[in-house]
């Protein structure tokens, strides 16, 4: 990728921004320009996150609300981003599933995917997470196009 390179990224659940750093740091050692896009329903994870990447752009909502066709009218991501939350997958407190909504917050993931072109995804969660399936006949999680 040459300097002049611009990539279009999306940040689901975004937090306070880690991986949003590591994401920009890289592509800062490659010469990539990012134009990225963090998403998280609190209030408090959007203001740190903000205030971690003041040149991005942010959106406080849940992602039930939300049109990823709307927030990214290209229709295009380079790469897209995101850190469900874990607690329904983790063996943390004896690996006993916490709730069906946790769970069901890798289901956006899945629905940005099945909606927009999207050339990387990387999903950031617990070892536990790979048992999430039903698994796709080629290996991934259940995503036909």
């Amino acid at each position: 990728m040459s300097k002049r390179s611009i990539i279009q990224v999306a940040d689901l659940f975004c937090g306070a921004g880690g991986t949003s750093t590591g994401l920009l740091q890289a592509m800062d050692k490659l010469g990539v320009r990012v134009t990225l896009l963090a998403i998280n329903h609190w209030k408090v994870a959007v203001e740190t996150h903000s205030l971690n990447h003041s040149c991005v752009r942010h959106v406080c909502d849940a992602l039930e609300n939300l049109d990823p066709r709307e927030l990214v009218p290209s229709g295009k991501l380079r790469i897209l981003v995101a850190s469900p939350e874990c607690t329904h997958f983790s063996n943390a407190r004896g690996g006993k599933p916490m709730s069906k909504q946790s769970r069901a917050t890798v289901k956006h993931v899945l629905r940005w995917v099945r909606n927009l072109d999207v050339q990387d995804v990387l999903i950031e969660n617990v070892r536990e997470f790979q048992t999430w399936g039903p698994l796709h006949r080629e290996g991934a999680l259940g995503v036909d196009r």
